[in-house]
């Protein structure tokens, strides 16, 4: 519901548009509008994060129900993959895929200073605020030197490593009471993470 209503609505646009002007067949639409099917065209080149997202869910939503039924399509899942060769699997080590399991660490991180003392949550929050912080400068003042393209971070991944970590650390300073209640007070910050699943 949160994933492919608006989906939809941009792809039905732009889809339907170059179907109009004959760039586009119906096929190829079809197999966008689910995201799960592997396609290498994206008609919305952005909606590989929204792939992910479906993954994610069905994956998951198998652990919840069991965790042997979880962890058995999970392997099913790899083995499918293993069967077109030991090659499809690179996607393990794909540094956005590795932001992607540092993203759960994460969580499970955060899950765990909850049970924590205040005093200890704040001292990690603050640590991990500016230590992010200034990883978050340094990895974008190395980026501007290597002067490469603007648009090129994607493929860079120590950029991708950096700007991971370093989120990473600045989402596990979230977790102490005082920085979120000072990230609370910026009001923008809540409006551009609400909005960001709009865009």
């Amino acid at each position: 519901v949160r994933i492919y209503p608006f989906y939809w609505l941009v792809l039905m646009v732009w889809g339907g548009w170059r179907i109009f002007t004959g760039k586009l067949g119906l096929h190829e639409l079809a197999v966008n509008a689910v995201l799960f099917e592997g396609s290498p065209n994206l008609i919305i080149p952005v909606s590989w994060t929204l792939r992910y997202e479906i993954i994610f869910y069905c994956l998951f939503t198998a652990f919840i129900i069991n965790r042997w039924f979880g962890l058995l399509v999970f392997v099913g899942w790899l083995a499918l993959q293993w069967g077109d060769g030991p090659a499809a699997l690179r996607w393990l080590v794909d540094p956005m895929n590795l932001l992607f399991m540092l993203g759960l660490v994460t969580a499970a991180i955060c899950l765990k200073l909850r049970t924590c003392h205040d005093r200890f949550r704040n001292i990690i929050g603050w640590t991990g605020l500016f230590i992010g912080s200034l990883g978050f400068m340094a990895t974008m003042m190395v980026y501007v030197q290597l002067d490469l393209d603007f648009t090129a971070w994607p493929t860079h991944s120590p950029t991708i490593l950096g700007f991971g970590f370093s989120s990473s650390l600045l989402m596990i300073a979230s977790a102490s009471p005082a920085v979120n209640h000072l990230l609370r007070s910026w009001r923008l910050m809540a409006l551009i993470g609400n909005a960001s699943y709009s865009i």
